[in-house]
């Protein structure tokens, strides 16, 4: 019996274990606040940009726009990020729901397209996903 209800303790440990490292698809696609906010600051020199998708998407854009709505930068699509994106946590070191830190692809130095600082300033990053746009605000204190 004692053998019985280790092997039962053993794999009900290897269950949560197994829970614990499931990856958990988001509810909803939010873009959150970057950080820092403003920037640039003293712990960085890029600001970090994090998003969630629930859902495969074919065509995620992030971009940096002026307050005049010119476009300034593109992140998302990038050379090193397409477009077309799984369901997923973005921006983060590692991908999953609890991670931290900072994916250097989605982050802004405060340069344009063609790589040429910006003037301080507000900016906004927008997130387009399907046939939704979400918006914040960046604070550039230029470099």
């Amino acid at each position: 019996m004692a053998a019985a209800a280790i092997v039962a303790a053993s794999a009900l440990g290897a269950q949560r274990a197994q829970a614990q490292t499931a990856f958990i698809i988001p509810p909803i696609n939010l873009l959150y606040q970057n950080f820092p906010n403003p920037f640039p600051s003293t712990a960085s020199p890029v600001t970090c940009i994090w998003f969630d998708l629930a859902q495969r998407s074919e065509g995620v854009t992030l971009a940096i726009y002026d307050l005049r709505g010119r476009l300034v930068r593109t992140i998302v699509p990038s050379a090193g990020v397409s477009s077309k994106l799984e369901a997923g946590y973005y921006g983060r070191a590692a991908n999953g729901p609890t991670a931290g830190g900072c994916d250097p692809r989605f982050t802004w130095d405060g340069r344009g397209s063609d790589g040429v600082s910006v003037p301080p300033g507000v900016y906004l990053v927008r997130l387009h996903v399907d046939d939704a746009w979400q918006t914040k605000k960046i604070i550039y204190r230029g470099p």
